[in-house]
């Protein structure tokens, strides 16, 4: 069934959310390096990292405080990114709409896709590549990136894809390390403290 734009709201700009959203996006990808690195730092320079911490080391210590915060802080960030893109998402299917485009997609539609499971991993690829056809005009736009590089958007949505899948691998691992060990992984911060 396609929606008309007849009940269409109108076009009203999206640009100060893209931009925030990019900002959003370049942030998170920011902290994610740097979480990496802190991961890296814990595992690989300090090999016997849990022997340490449980014997009170205050670096290794420190150094796995470094590491919890900024996986607090990376997912605070991934929230706030996550909630700007479907903003503005929102926005832009709205906006497809008022253009005058027929579109199959409701502003509403395009949010809630992103939770519903089976669905969230095919559908959005769908609603974004719907919003990119329905606002640019029939005649192909000179210099337009994506029509030129048609494998753009399919690549990008395999990534988002495969980095979920990996994200997903990596925090059932973390969690299940943690939950085998959570003094080891927490207890370090009294007996660090204490033991000087």
């Amino acid at each position: 069934m396609i929606a008309t734009a007849a009940a269409a709201k109108p076009f009203k700009s999206g640009r100060a959310t893209a931009i925030f959203a990019t900002v959003c996006v370049l942030i998170s990808q920011l902290v994610n390096a740097l979480l990496v690195l802190s991961e890296g730092i814990s595992l690989y320079v300090v090999p016997d990292w849990e022997t340490r911490m449980a014997d009170g080391d205050l670096a290794v210590g420190l150094i796995a405080f470094a590491v919890f915060a900024g996986a607090l802080l990376a997912t605070i960030v991934w929230v706030v990114t996550a909630a700007a893109f479907l903003v503005w998402l929102h926005g832009a299917v709205r906006n497809v709409r008022a253009l005058g485009s027929q579109t199959w997609v409701t502003p509403r539609m395009a949010v809630l896709c992103w939770f519903v499971p089976i669905l969230h991993l095919f559908r959005p690829y769908q609603v974004v590549k719907s919003v990119y056809r329905g606002s640019q005009p029939e005649a192909a736009v000179r210099g337009d990136f994506i029509a030129r590089y048609r494998y753009v958007l399919p690549l990008w949505w395999a990534a988002w894809v495969v980095a979920g899948c990996l994200g997903n691998v990596s925090l059932r691992y973390s969690w299940s390390t943690m939950l085998r060990s959570p003094r080891r992984r927490f207890g370090w911060t009294w007996s660090a403290f204490q033991s000087r």
